[in-house]
């Protein structure tokens, strides 16, 4: 999939695609963690069963949360997108009718 300009445009973020892709690829290796453990090695035996008992299989959700619908893809993106919307300090100042070393990131 190609992100256009006019998509960008669009929602706010005035970043080119290649600009926008660079800070995705920022977030992705400050959220997602470097090593994703593997559940059913990770858990005890009793904890495992606890979660099966409580109906969420850890094993499964493993390979849920590494596919594009997983809440580590969705919350990677949402980050992405927090940051290229986000407000430079000056930006932030200048809306708050502050100097900017008033304002703190």
């Amino acid at each position: 999939m190609t992100i256009s300009s006019s998509v960008l445009e669009r929602a706010g973020i005035h970043l080119s695609p290649e600009e926008f892709e660079q800070l995705v690829l920022a977030a992705v290796r400050q959220v997602a963690p470097s090593r994703l453990g593997e559940p059913g090695r990770d858990l005890t035996p009793e904890q495992v069963a606890a979660l099966r008992r409580g109906g969420i299989d850890p094993l499964a959700a493993a390979t849920v949360n590494r596919g594009t619908g997983g809440s580590l893809t969705r919350g990677t993106a949402m980050y992405a997108a927090l940051l290229a919307t986000s407000l430079t300090v000056p930006e932030a100042a200048r809306r708050l009718g502050v100097d900017a070393s008033r304002v703190r990131t």
